[in-house]
């Protein structure tokens, strides 16, 4: 059991669960058993369960619009940095999938019509093109909605960080935020030049990316980054956490059960 917590959402049930959080006036209406979360710009809650179904939870019309694409195999990855152009990879497909805020499909994309290969990882960009991390040439580059090459970084031995393991990649705030398994935490610009690295991250496997800090989970705690300070502070969440996300000073928590909650953190 989780201790040190008042909860503010309770009522989960396996495999499915219903609660209701009235602070936030978000609504979780039987979703089911949950993989992953996260949070847009707009607070609404997107959940992919572990069929791979995606469903956002919108806090000002509490409706739940479900997705699924069963023909394109396992959902590898999700970015909603822009609630009406939600972009989801296919890896062993090497495609993605674009939806509006309605989840219905807007574009369809094979990435070996446009002769990419080997990508890894994506991430949308602030001007609707899109990163890839080409993890057999060990590079990023940045193309249009057409595909057409924008920018390119260098390759990734040429700067100390070879056979780079890219777990999560974000654009934020005009940088390039590569979460990896073995350097923690590579930064580049909007130009796919390298900046810096923070390997303090190493171990981390998810980021929310807020405006000075980065929220995460380590150890099944939650943990915040100062980027200015350069220190770890720890939520007092309790142990038992797989995911972890901030909204309106609330804590969403995905725990090791895949039940998702809200909880108020303190530190």
């Amino acid at each position: 059991m989780l201790k040190y917590l008042l909860l503010i959402v309770l009522g989960l049930s396996f495999p499915h669960f219903s609660a209701k959080a009235q602070k936030s006036g978000i609504d979780f209406d039987t979703i089911r058993e949950v993989k992953y979360f996260d949070i847009d710009i707009l607070g609404q809650v997107m959940v992919i369960n572990k069929h791979d179904e995606l469903s956002i939870i919108n806090p000002i019309q509490k409706r739940a619009v479900p997705y699924q694409n069963d023909i394109l195999g396992k959902l590898s990855q999700v970015d909603i940095t822009n609630p009406q152009r939600i972009c989801l990879f296919y890896y062993d497909n090497q495609t993605i999938v674009f939806l509006d805020d309605a989840l219905s499909e807007t574009m369809l994309i094979d990435l070996g019509d446009w002769a990419y290969y080997d990508i890894s990882a994506i991430a949308v960009s602030n001007d609707n093109g899109f990163w890839l991390y080409n993890e057999v040439d060990q590079n990023i580059i940045k193309v249009n909605d057409q595909g057409k090459l924008q920018t390119k970084s260098l390759d990734f031995r040429d700067i100390n960080m070879a056979d780079a393991k890219v777990i999560q990649m974000k654009e934020r705030n005009n940088e390039l935020y590569l979460l990896t398994e073995n350097y923690g935490l590579l930064i580049f610009d909007n130009f796919g030049q390298y900046v810096k690295t923070i390997p303090y991250l190493k171990g981390v496997n998810d980021i929310q990316y807020l405006k000075n800090r980065m929220v995460y989970v380590r150890k099944g705690e939650g943990a915040t980054f100062d980027k200015k300070a350069l220190e770890e502070n720890t939520l007092q969440l309790g142990t038992n956490i797989l995911q972890l996300k901030i909204w309106e000073k609330q804590a969403y928590i995905l725990n090791h059960q895949a039940q998702l909650y809200i909880s108020k953190p303190t530190r």
